[in-house]
């Protein structure tokens, strides 16, 4: 018996190993293999951001250089297994010319590239190079026009809003903004409809957009605190053609709560966005017709992704979370069932939002999803 108890306790062993053994070659994948950079092309002052690993198995992630140039780039992850997201960290580029690195991911026996170009100093707008938490990454077309509005609080020049306006379809795709105390007062609203005087007016809608509404981003209740600031939430870059039974019931419901949510952490950081297309999507572009018969691109979606920022005892509390609509007749309220954590809106997008905060933080909150911390349920 004790013969026969140790043979088949070798034999079990021997099986174990044989199965353990992978072979000389990796087995052939033939799933899904992709790897691609939120931006392609960055500014020098560009620092981080994201890229998504789409597999059905293990992979492993290699960067490479051209011969003349040293390490400048880090990812969070050099292998995995699935579908994930890696943090790439890169940097200020310090020098006068552009620079290059090769992301090649690989499994099994297939591989795919990407190229990731940092533009240098000389080649960079350094208003690229804001750090303000609220910003996402700043793309990079001959079509988009980065703008910043300045406002004046008690004699102190401070920020209204930034956006990205493509001056084709004549919308913005983002607007961002702090919202805190210092910008909420007792202004009510100017109604001074203008065009944006940093944007040709000819690229901009005018004062009417037939069959719909002229649906602002940052809204004009969110700026109360001096009649400037409030009159710049009236410029037409602000503006997206917006449905009536859209803008008038579940938009400003949302408007109201970003509002209160507003008042209970220090600053809330918040980006507007319209999205015409979603990542890889196919969604037909609709057009509206302004007053003088210039074309408007009407967004099939919109989204406002949210940071809230909490000082408890000199250490920053952060948490964060996005929603997301259809552009169509919504005459209910806003609930849990429209929030989406900011990481899929991301994946919708193809924006970077939140890029200023700690790689780890970014992370962590970018995948929240918690109704009960922001007083929602379904």
């Amino acid at each position: 018996m004790k013969y026969w108890y140790w043979f088949c306790r070798m034999m079990i062993a021997g099986v174990l190993i044989a199965g353990c053994d992978s072979g000389d070659g990796d087995e052939e994948y033939d799933g899904l293999l992709e790897i691609k950079l939120q931006r392609s092309i960055v500014s020098a002052y560009d620092v981080a951001q994201f890229a998504n690993v789409t597999c059905e198995g293990d992979w492993q992630l290699d960067l490479s250089y051209p011969e003349e140039e040293k390490d400048w780039c880090s990812v969070s992850s050099h292998n995995g297994h699935g579908n994930a997201k890696v943090a790439v960290n890169y940097g200020k580029n310090e020098g006068k010319k552009s620079r290059t690195v090769t992301l090649r991911a690989t499994a099994g026996g297939k591989s795919v590239e990407t190229v990731l170009t940092q533009k240098g100093v000389d080649e960079s707008d350094p208003d690229e190079g804001k750090s303000w938490m609220e910003l996402p990454g700043i793309a990079q077309g001959s079509n988009y026009r980065f703008v910043t509005h300045e406002t004046t609080v008690g004699g102190k020049k401070v920020r209204n809003y930034s956006m990205l306006f493509d001056t084709k379809e004549r919308i913005a795709y983002w607007v961002a903004y702090p919202h805190c105390s210092m910008y909420l007062g007792s202004v009510g609203r100017t109604e001074a409809w203008q065009t944006d005087p940093n944007i040709p007016a000819g690229q901009q809608m005018n004062a009417s957009v037939r069959g719909y509404d002229r649906g602002h981003q940052i809204p004009s209740g969110d700026r109360t605190a001096a009649r400037g600031m409030n009159e710049q939430t009236f410029y037409y870059s602000n503006m997206t053609p917006q449905l009536g039974r859209f803008n008038k019931k579940i938009w400003v419901d949302l408007e109201d709560k970003v509002r209160t949510w507003a008042k209970k952490c220090d600053t809330l950081y918040v980006v507007t966005g319209a999205v015409l297309q979603t990542m890889g999507g196919n969604e037909p572009v609709r057009y509206a017709t302004d007053g003088s018969g210039k074309k408007i691109a009407v967004p099939n979606y919109y989204y406002k992704v949210l940071l809230s920022l909490t000082m408890e005892g000199g250490t920053r509390k952060y948490k964060a979370t996005g929603f997301w609509f259809e552009h169509k007749a919504n005459t209910g309220s806003v609930n849990a069932s429209y929030m989406m954590a900011v990481d899929e809106i991301e994946r919708k997008t193809g924006w970077d939002f939140f890029k200023h905060l700690p790689t780890d933080v970014e992370m962590e909150v970018e995948k929240q999803l918690v109704p009960g911390d922001w007083g929602l349920r379904n």
